[in-house]
């Protein structure tokens, strides 16, 4: 009978990733920086790629390289930062008592970072290891097959099955095709 407020995504995660997309972006490109809401994630895509000699690795490390000395500046200044490098840690730790975690994806032009709904799947599906993986696999490979999943997840033929399984009740994966040549699609 006591409300309970389960929000979709974390407040802080929010805040940093618009923080980092806006503080760590290329301002040299009139390129805009993208903020897209799905049912199942938010995803911010901000031109320039990692700052030039910082790696993957050096980010998730907490390494921050700006492009942007000023700007950063300002907003430490202003209280709106509070210390260098600690953004993405942040996020990542907003999710850690989530199955889901946050996305990032790099190219030599663009940033891309991926915060998924807490409570889609878990709606739909309930709390089943690997299943929020499982729904981003399907969906960026448009086809997989049951053997794909198992290598990506990294689990057992039994779980990948039981987690397309759960996926297909639902209405979230449909089949395609039979017998061997079974393949997923995301709908």
């Amino acid at each position: 009978m006591v409300r309970m407020d389960r929000y979709d995504y974390p407040v802080l995660a929010i805040r940093e990733m618009l923080l980092n997309a806006y503080t760590h972006r290329l301002y040299s490109v009139s390129s805009p920086t993208l903020i897209h809401l799905f049912d199942d994630r938010v995803e911010s895509i901000t031109v320039g790629g990692l700052a030039p000699g910082l790696t993957m690795e050096d980010v998730l490390l907490g390494v921050s390289v700006s492009r942007n000395e000023y700007l950063v500046r300002v907003l430490h200044q202003l209280g709106i930062i509070e210390a260098y490098g600690t953004g993405i840690l942040r996020m990542f730790e907003q999710y850690a008592a989530y199955e889901c975690k946050p996305i990032i994806e790099v190219s030599p032009n663009a940033f891309k970072l991926t915060l998924p709904n807490r409570n889609y799947l878990v709606e739909r599906v309930g709390e089943m290891e690997g299943v929020y993986e499982a729904y981003l696999f399907i969906k960026k490979h448009e086809l997989a097959t049951r053997a794909d999943l198992q290598h990506y997840l990294g689990c057992s033929q039994t779980q990948a099955g039981l987690v397309i399984r759960a996926l297909v009740e639902k209405g979230i994966v449909r089949t395609v095709g039979k017998g061997k040549n079974i393949r997923y699609r995301a709908m």
